[in-house]
C-alpha cells in the first residue's frame, strides 16, 4: 500500500487526523489513506483505494473531503476519478458550505499567488462539472 502511516500530517488532512488522535505510530484507516493520496496528488493510490471499495464521498463527518482535498491542491485529474466513483460536486462540508463556496472563500482569503491559481483552476473545474453555490 502506498501510504499507511501518518508521519507529517498536511494542512488538508490535519483536522481529520487530529480528530482520531493520529500520532507517528498510528496506522491510517483506508479513508484517511484516501485523503492523504488526494492531498499529495497520488493518482495511482487514489485509484487503488477506490478499487478496494473506499468511498469516494468520504464517510460520516468526512463527507465531501476527498474531493475537497484533491481540489484544494489543484488535483483535477484526481477529482475526475473521484467523481467517476460517485463523489458529489455538490457535497456539503460539515460547516454546511458547498465545495464550491469553500474554495471561493479560500481563494478570496489568500494572497499566495500559487494557491489562488490552484483554487481558480479547481473552481473552474467545479463549475464545468455542474457544481452549484449554496443558496444565500
Amino acid at each position: 500500500m502506498w501510504f499507511k502511516r501518518c508521519f507529517v500530517p498536511t494542512f488538508a488532512c490535519f483536522g481529520a487526523l487530529l480528530a482520531i488522535g493520529c500520532s507517528e505510530d498510528y496506522e491510517l484507516s483506508p479513508e484517511l489513506q484516501l485523503l492523504q493520496a488526494c492531498d499529495f496528488g497520488n493518482l495511482s493510490a487514489v485509484e487503488e483505494l477506490l478499487d478496494q471499495g473506499v468511498s469516494a464521498n468520504g464517510e460520516l463527518s468526512m463527507e465531501g473531503y476527498p474531493l475537497y482535498v484533491a481540489l484544494g491542491g489543484g488535483h483535477t485529474e484526481i477529482a475526475d476519478v473521484l467523481v467517476d466513483h460517485g463523489a458529489s460536486v455538490n457535497a456539503r462540508l460539515e460547516d454546511g458550505l458547498s465545495l464550491l463556496d469553500t474554495l471561493i472563500n479560500a481563494s478570496n482569503e489568500t494572497e499566495n499567488a500559487d494557491q489562488v491559481s490552484r483554487f481558480e483552476t479547481s473552481i473552474d473545474w467545479l463549475y464545468e462539472n455542474g457544481a452549484r453555490r449554496r443558496p444565500e
